[in-house]
């Protein structure tokens, strides 16, 4: 990277040294130096993530009952992985928030695929989910459910993906 090229330029300025040279006391100062950055750039990027998942959690909270896109990024015996269309951040929409059956999990073609219902969710396929009202706190995760499941019960998406090699599994609550 650019800056950190410019950052070991000013180095060998400062120390004077010339190719490679550098004198013991001078290496000692680097080396607890640079743990200090090190553990400051650390720091800083804790500190980023944790501002940028509550300004998250802000926003999505005030979306309470809107229906948001959101793509189907994997399938597994706890229900669907999602992520949301424009936000970048993935959540889990257990079974708990799918309509109710006995599900196949079908790891060939990475489907989920209702019984019961004939509901198929496919990783890869967009959704709608909605964001449930509740009485939590702005900095709470939102929780999400499935705002319009009858898009994802067409004979196409049936025909791709019933009986083509799934596997049975127990729904898993959290």
């Amino acid at each position: 990277r650019y800056p950190d090229l410019l950052v070991h330029r000013n180095i060998k300025d400062h120390y004077g040294m010339a190719k490679d040279m550098m004198p013991q006391q001078h290496r000692k100062d680097l080396n607890a130096f640079c743990k200090t950055c090190s553990e400051t750039e650390r720091r800083a990027d804790r500190a980023a993530k944790k501002v940028s998942e509550q300004y998250c959690m802000r926003y999505l909270n005030k979306l309470e009952g809107q229906i948001l896109e959101a793509k189907i990024v994997h399938v597994s015996d706890r229900g669907l992985k999602i992520r949301l269309k424009d936000l970048d951040l993935e959540t889990y929409l257990g079974f708990n928030m799918l309509p109710k059956g006995s599900y196949d999990l079908n790891t060939r073609q990475q489907a989920l695929v209702n019984n019961d219902t004939g509901h198929v969710f496919p990783t890869g396929y967009t959704i709608k989910v909605m964001i449930e009202p509740a009485d939590r706190g702005e900095l709470a995760m939102p929780v999400f459910h499935l705002a319009n499941p009858d898009h994802m019960r067409s004979p196409d998406l049936q025909s791709k993906f019933i009986g083509n090699g799934g596997l049975s599994v127990t729904p898993k609550t959290p």
